[in-house]
């Protein structure tokens, strides 16, 4: 049991790993015939040369094609700001309705 947690645990700290946050940008060396990625980069929040290795509390994962949790992530948090926005806006409106009644 206490072998499967301790994988787990590896297994997180891997997926949190700098290389796979969307604020890493690696770098790249050129070789004859193309460009290799190194095994530094570097990161957007930080404003600094990492490793790809590090981990973060501020990882974001990057959007991979067909990613379910991200597009699901993405679409809750974009539903959860046009409702704020239209709270503000029905508002307003309702403030503008009022100060003509009164008027």
């Amino acid at each position: 049991m206490s072998v499967d947690i301790e994988n787990k645990k590896e297994k997180d700290n891997n997926c949190n790993k700098c290389e796979y946050c969307i604020n890493f940008n690696a770098y790249y060396k050129k070789t004859q015939d193309r460009y290799e990625k190194t095994h530094f980069g570097w990161c957007e929040h930080k404003h600094n040369h990492i490793f790809k290795d590090n981990n973060c509390d501020k990882f974001i994962e990057k959007a991979k094609e067909n990613n379910q949790p991200n597009i699901k992530r993405f679409l809750r948090d974009f539903s959860l700001i046009l409702s704020e926005y239209s709270k503000i806006l029905l508002n307003e409106i309702e403030e503008r309705d009022n100060s003509k009644n009164n008027d």
